[in-house]
């Protein structure tokens, strides 16, 4: 009973660990979508990459979400970021990047 117990335990936190989308505490690049703005947390984007993300987040009527590139430039979008417009993000970032 105490090992079904302790499964049940990780299996929440490791749900939740999921929940939580991209990270900034361990990436190169951490872009936070608020209010359909968009605010560069972590690393550093050109100007022209910015516009072009700014105006896919306008286009898209994106509110919120996060957009993170790893050391490995490993991009992870947030669940909030719409499966048409993912590849198009990850090029922009990656190129930039």
């Amino acid at each position: 009973m105490s090992h079904l117990i302790v499964l049940v335990l990780i299996g929440i936190v490791c749900y939740f660990l999921w929940r939580r989308g991209p990270s900034a505490t361990n990436s190169t690049l951490f872009i936070r979508i608020r209010q359909g703005q968009m605010v560069v947390e972590r690393g550093h984007l050109s100007p022209d990459s910015r516009q072009r993300i700014a105006e896919i987040i306008r286009d898209e009527h994106i509110d919120r979400g996060e957009i993170a590139v790893s050391q490995q430039r490993r991009v992870t979008l947030s669940r909030q970021i719409p499966l048409q417009c993912r590849q198009l993000l990850r090029n922009i970032v990656l190129t930039d990047t």
